[in-house]
């Protein structure tokens, strides 16, 4: 699980995936290095290549390191974009049933 403190950007200013899948892969590889493992088994030459996969292989992979990421987050956080820029991606507080 990533430390509460640690909360925050993981990439910013990007929606290219040759850029988003080395920046998630890092964090998996630090925290849940098995799946990260897996995942680089699966979509080989996706995470070697992402401007030169599949297309569909992309989207499957990033949905893949979305929710592995969602698992390592820390309680009463999510992984996903920030919700005033959609270009930084990382570890973020869920908002509270009151707003």
């Amino acid at each position: 699980m990533i430390d509460e403190q640690v909360g925050g950007t993981v990439s910013h200013g990007t929606l290219q995936p040759r850029d988003l899948i080395p920046a998630f892969m890092a964090v998996l590889d630090g925290h849940r290095p098995v799946v990260a493992e897996r995942l680089r088994a699966e979509y080989q030459e996706t995470v070697t290549d992402p401007d030169g996969a599949f297309e569909d292989f992309v989207g499957w992979l990033m949905d893949d390191l979305f929710d592995a990421l969602n698992e390592v987050a820390p309680d009463g956080m999510f992984f996903g974009a920030h919700d005033g820029d959609g270009t930084d991606f990382g570890f973020w507080p869920t908002e509270s049933p009151d707003g």
